[in-house]
């Protein structure tokens, strides 16, 4: 499926499925409605862009409300996902609207906790982490399993908020202070979880972190997004925005290390 017809299909869902506007925010017309669609969509362009050809077997790890998990299964890849708290609530109702425009039989999530998981070595060719690093808790222990459950050549790739960014770095400390983990009870799993409070970084930490776990960096897969504010979207000119943005962060990568909102790269377990 087209990125252009998942995303069409994606905010005629958000019409129908109220549970969704916690996160995806009700479509309408307005600047900030465009601003919030071109952050999911440059998201899941750069997914598209470097994931193997299908076949290809991908681990979704904290996969939220499942919405890359679904445009990857449409488009022919064996998924598996795992998720805590309310989402998975929502996912049941979601698949059985995607339904409707494809196959999803390659599609599993389940109610899992990443650290109780056993270990399913070289299992995956990708394992795709969207919103989740700074959920992790700890994270070191993370990495290993991610690197231990990756085929030798597979990728790590990762959607995150930039932790470097100016704007990340003072929004999260406005919201949780210096405290940069948590623990809460979770009713399903009948155990109290650690997580990540907003635990963001930027990419220098996350490539010295991933390689001590024997992940080589790849600097060529850096790709930062969501530079311009709201008001700078429009029904008209979004496209031309879009070129806009991408145009002055391909020039400006070093700047835009410190400024944009969004970061995404990749990095590889080596070959054996």
């Amino acid at each position: 499926m087209e990125l252009s017809r998942f995303i069409h299909l994606l905010l005629m869902e958000l019409q129908e499925n109220k549970g969704l506007h916690s996160y995806y925010k009700p479509a309408d017309r307005t600047r900030s409605y465009l601003f919030r669609r071109a952050y999911i969509e440059q998201r899941l362009m750069y997914i598209r862009d470097h994931i193997p050809e299908s076949p290809c077997s991908i681990w979704d790890a904290g996969c939220g409300f499942g919405t890359a998990g679904i445009f990857l299964a449409l488009n022919g890849y064996k998924v598996y996902g795992n998720t805590l708290e309310y989402y998975y609530d929502l996912i049941q109702r979601r698949t059985e609207y995607w339904k409707q425009f494809g196959d999803l039989s390659n599609l599993t999530i389940r109610y899992e906790n990443l650290y109780d998981m056993p270990d399913n070595p070289e299992a995956y060719d990708v394992i795709l982490l969207q919103d989740t690093l700074h959920h992790l808790e700890p994270v070191n222990e993370a990495a290993g399993i991610f690197y231990r459950n990756l085929k030798p050549g597979g990728r790590l790739l990762v959607v995150e908020e930039n932790g470097s960014s100016i704007f990340i770095i003072l929004k999260n400390f406005l919201k949780r202070g210096f405290r940069t983990t948590v623990r809460y009870y979770d009713e399903r799993l009948g155990k109290t979880i650690l997580m990540g409070n907003e635990n963001s970084r930027g990419i220098r930490e996350w490539q010295e972190l991933f390689q001590g776990v024997g992940f080589s960096r790849g600097n060529d897969e850096v790709d930062y997004i969501r530079l311009f504010p709201p008001f700078m979207f429009n029904t008209r000119h979004y496209a031309k925005r879009l070129r806009q943005e991408r145009e002055i962060i391909r020039k400006n990568m070093s700047i835009m290390r410190f400024i944009c909102f969004g970061i995404n790269f990749v990095l590889t377990k080596q070959l054996e």
